[in-house]
């Protein structure tokens, strides 16, 4: 049974939020606020697909990609989409489950009605990668940074201390008499020993002010290194499930008059992309002038991946 159906609808849930397959039901994406409160984690927020075999009118999303894929008519595109269903709903007759590709598996009950179990492991484009954070009161927060600020060193106190010292004593030692030699001869010696052993207690005191001031240069010049981005932003134009497949949409796509476009293969996935960006706000004003120049690519969407 062809399976282009829930191909297209992995790739068009996560854009439109609800795709509907004519005559079966629609998909639905709920999307949950992320929790947030004091002392306690800011969680990644989350989702929940659902199915409704109520809605069953065509809403054009899936009949879309047929034509676009197979170049068809809109009537041709229709066509496949119903047998498509009906030979679904025969095979969920016999009670078994049908794989809906990644999003999970849709199964009949003995009631006869149909229902979805969604797949807990698949992720949203959107919301790959994120992990929940910590938050902490603002009085912790001022208390760690009054702990990190560099505290005034003993050490250098101790030094200007010594160093007062010495000019206190050269401004205040009796000068010796010009014309007494011997008071002179006398005074010289004393006054350069005591300054002399004065300097050798400062000197360490003050070396080892100069290294600490310097380990801290090269401390604060550590998180400049770690600035760099941690992810990659893709622009992403399609996708598919094997090596070959992508390969032959690449060339498709490159005939079609996009030609710097390439493959990226991440989670299984092989997906074909325009452009990639170290920031997420360049690629997101990149995508949205990449749509409007190129409306047969408006469902590109933006893929990040850690890098």
């Amino acid at each position: 049974m062809e399976n282009k159906v829930f191909t297209y609808l992995e790739f068009a849930l996560p854009i439109h939020n609800c795709v509907i397959i004519p005559e079966l039901g629609g998909f639905i994406v709920n999307q949950e606020e992320p929790l947030h409160h004091i002392d306690a984690n800011v969680c990644v927020p989350g989702y929940m697909i659902t199915f409704n075999p109520d809605l069953k009118h065509d809403d054009g999303v899936i009949v879309s990609y047929y034509i676009r894929d197979g170049k068809m008519t809109y009537n041709a595109a229709l066509q496949k989409i119903k047998d498509f269903v009906k030979g679904l709903k025969q095979e969920l007759s016999t009670q078994k489950p049908v794989s809906c590709g990644r999003l999970g598996s849709l199964y009949m009950n003995k009631e006869g009605k149909l229902l979805f179990e969604a797949n807990p492991s698949f992720v949203f484009p959107s919301l790959y990668g994120l992990t929940a954070v910590g938050l902490s009161n603002l009085s912790d927060i001022n208390r760690r940074e009054s702990a990190s600020r560099k505290s005034f060193p003993i050490k250098y106190t101790l030094g200007s201390v010594a160093a007062a010292l010495v000019a206190m004593f050269l401004f205040t030692v009796p000068s010796a008499n010009v014309s007494n030699n011997t008071g002179l001869q006398g005074a010289i010696p004393q006054q350069s020993g005591f300054i002399y052993s004065l300097a050798e207690q400062v000197k360490p005191l003050l070396e080892a002010d100069s290294v600490k001031v310097l380990e801290t240069k090269v401390e604060n010049k550590e998180p400049e290194a770690q600035s760099q981005s941690l992810r990659t932003y893709y622009i992403i134009v399609g996708g598919e499930d094997t090596q070959s497949r992508a390969e032959r949409l690449l060339d498709k796509i490159k005939k079609g008059g996009l030609q710097s476009v390439n493959i990226l293969e991440a989670g299984g996935r092989f997906r074909i992309y325009v452009a990639s960006f170290s920031d997420k706000p360049e690629a997101e004003g990149f995508l949205d002038t990449f749509r409007k120049e190129n409306p047969k690519y408006e469902t590109a969407w933006l893929y990040s991946k850690r890098n």
